[in-house]
């Protein structure tokens, strides 16, 4: 027996992709990146599933198996807080002027 013939044995069929491909061995889809994306954002992994038509399991087994879908999650979740960040430190001055105006005009 080959090596190709003991690598189609140890694929799981529903881990397989093309030419008994695992999820830790292709690239990270698109539509797992939009989701893991929308995940950093504080939306739940089932309902981001369902948006991206994808079933909740195997977005999980992408989540534990692939290994650039925690350090991409990661890095999507810094960004929307830096983003997060400059918004309220744009609007600090203003809110606290409001806060003032609110609280002097007893």
């Amino acid at each position: 027996m080959g090596a190709l013939d003991r690598r189609f044995e140890s694929c799981r069929p529903d881990w397989v992709f093309s030419d008994c491909q695992t999820i830790d061995e292709i690239p990270l889809p698109p539509n797992v990146q939009r989701v893991l994306t929308m995940r950093s954002g504080g939306a739940s992994w089932k309902d981001e599933a369902a948006a991206a038509d994808m079933e909740y399991r195997m977005l999980l087994r992408y989540v534990r198996s692939h290994p650039d879908s925690l350090q991409f999650l990661a890095e999507q979740t810094k960004d929307a807080l830096d983003q997060s960040h400059s918004i309220l430190m744009n609007a600090a001055p203003a809110v606290a002027n409001r806060l003032l105006e609110i609280s002097l005009d007893v």
